[in-house]
Order: C-alpha cells, then sequence, then structure tokens
C-alpha cells in the first residue's frame, strides 16, 4: 500500500484554500471597480448652465439668478433646445412691474409691432450687464404674418433677442404651426393648477413685499379679430384679450448651454447664477417674504 505523505497533502490544501481567496478578493475587487465606475450612483454636478435646465433633469431647483440693473432675478430654466435652435430657454420668474398694452392702436394685433417686442427688445435688453447682453442668442420665433386675415395660417419667424412665448408652447391646445413645441417646464400638473404658467408680481417697499398672481401677454394672434390677442390669466389659463388693455409681460431670451454656473449662498439659501458676472449690491426684493395676496 502506497503511503500517504499528511503533510503534504495538507499544505496543497492550503495553497489551493489560500488561492481560491485570493481569486475571491481579486474578483471582488474588480466588481467593485465596475461598480463604483458604471453602476453606482454619481453625486449630481451642476457646473453649466444646460445641467439645470427642467429637460435635463439633473436639478430640482431650475432656477438662475440673472443680474438686471445691479440686482439678481430668478429665471426659470426651461429647455436646452429652445425652437430646435440649440440654445437654452430661461423665462423670468417674475413679470415686469409695470402692466401696457399690447397695440397702440386697435388696427392690429402683430406682434412684431407690439409694444411689449418694443419694450423687450429696445429698453429692458440694457438692464443686463453688457457682456451678459452680447451672450443673448439671437433666437428665430413664430409669429402671424404682419397682413391680417381672418383664419389665416399664414406665419412668419422674427429674430429677436428677447420676447413672448407663444400659447401653443405653454402647452395650451391648438394647432401647432411649423416647427412649433409645447414646453413640458409648463404642463406640470399640480393640484388642479398648472403653477409654472401662473406669473407673479413683487410689490410693495424694502422689507414689506408681497406677491400676487397677474396676467400676462403671449405672442400668440389666435383669433380672427385683428384688435385681440391671447393672454395667461391669473390662474394659469388662456383668455383671448383686446389689444388696448393693459397686461404684465414676461421675458424669455436664450443663452448658450455652456455657461459656467456656480451655487452661493444667499442667506441660507442655495442658488445658482452665472459663474462670469459678479457684483455687488444684491437687491434683497429677491426674496420676499410668505405673504401673498391673491388678485381674484
Amino acid at each position: 500500500m502506497k503511503k500517504i505523505d499528511l503533510d503534504k497533502e495538507f499544505t496543497k490544501k492550503q495553497q489551493i484554500i489560500t488561492c481560491s481567496i485570493l481569486i475571491s478578493i481579486l474578483l471582488f475587487s474588480i466588481t467593485y471597480q465596475i461598480y463604483k465606475e458604471f453602476i453606482q450612483e454619481k453625486p449630481i454636478v451642476i457646473e453649466r448652465l444646460g445641467d439645470l435646465a427642467f429637460d435635463a433633469e439633473l436639478s430640482e431647483n431650475f432656477r438662475v439668478y440673472i443680474p438686471e440693473n445691479g440686482q439678481l432675478e430668478p429665471y426659470f430654466v426651461v429647455t436646452n433646445d429652445y425652437a430646435n435652435q440649440g440654445n437654452t430657454l430661461l423665462v423670468r420668474e417674475f413679470v415686469w412691474d409695470k402692466p401696457m398694452k399690447q397695440q397702440e392702436t386697435i388696427e392690429t394685433s402683430y406682434y412684431g409691432s407690439s409694444l411689449p417686442d418694443r419694450f423687450l427688445n429696445e429698453d429692458f435688453i440694457n438692464r443686463f450687464p453688457d457682456e451678459l447682453g452680447k451672450k443673448i442668442e439671437f433666437t428665430r420665433v413664430l409669429v402671424r404674418d404682419t397682413e391680417f386675415k381672418p383664419e389665416s395660417k399664414s406665419y412668419q419667424k422674427l429674430g429677436r433677442n428677447i420676447f413672448l412665448l407663444s400659447r401653443y408652447e405653454l402647452g395650451f391646445y391648438s394647432e401647432p404651426v411649423w416647427d412649433e413645441e409645447a414646453l413640458s417646464f409648463f404642463q406640470v400638473y399640480d393640484d388642479a393648477s398648472y403653477p409654472n404658467r401662473q406669473a407673479k408680481l413683487i410689490y410693495g417697499s424694502e422689507g414689506e413685499n408681497w406677491k400676487r398672481r397677474v396676467s400676462w401677454w403671449l405672442r400668440s394672434d389666435t383669433t380672427p379679430e385683428k384688435d385681440t390677442t391671447n393672454v395667461v390669466l391669473d390662474d394659469g389659463w388662456w383668455e383671448i384679450a383686446n389689444t388696448q388693455e393693459e397686461h404684465y409681460v414676461r421675458p424669455a431670451f436664450c443663452l448658450p448651454p455652456r455657461l459656467p454656473v456656480k451655487e452661493i449662498d444667499r442667506n441660507g439659501e442655495k442658488i445658482y447664477v452665472l459663474s462670469d458676472f459678479e457684483f455687488e449690491g444684491i437687491n434683497e426684493n429677491v426674496f420676499v417674504d410668505e405673504q401673498e395676496v391673491n388678485n381674484y
């Protein structure tokens, strides 16, 4: 009978076990590295303006604060490809504080000759720092053609730096024209209302501020009458309005999505600002009291 060397057998088993352990450790290490690299949820880092966009789905705080005349104003970052032109759409959270007519006369409702359009591109645009104003993208927006015809299907595109939104873009039922797209940001349904369609006005003296919901002009002209156009009401729905009525304006414009942003602390609140524009004298009115007065 062959004699078995128990010591050698024991040593052999030890080597097998040791190798198995080492292989297991190596496999675990490789698996863990793969998990960290490809599977593990990484912390979201907001570095560019486009990262804040509602449709980017990277941030729950889709706001950026823009300098206007030495104060910060909050803008919603709505989409990264507005009108298929590759730029990031910003919409002012609060309306401009002075209501205005849509036209000087009742002879037309053409957006290209409207008072809001003139105000936004001749006056309001000068509220931004010069370098920021140069970065605002020239955007082609769709409007009804100059010549009024009942039930006209004739439309044109106007080039604008700052503009109003259209009825269809807000998701109101209407037939889309050309490449118009409804913006998902304005279709978020919450408690029987569409809160992102509702616009508010800040008013009152510093330290005693209130917010109230107000109506605001759209650039759409979807009615057969030459002296009417569309507005968003204070409850977030739309209505036909006479061009001689006074409603508020809610400016919108586009910036390149790759503009750098950074997070800053403002009175204990984390907000995002454009990294390239530093200044002092932030207006406290941006952060208004919770007291709210409804106007209906």
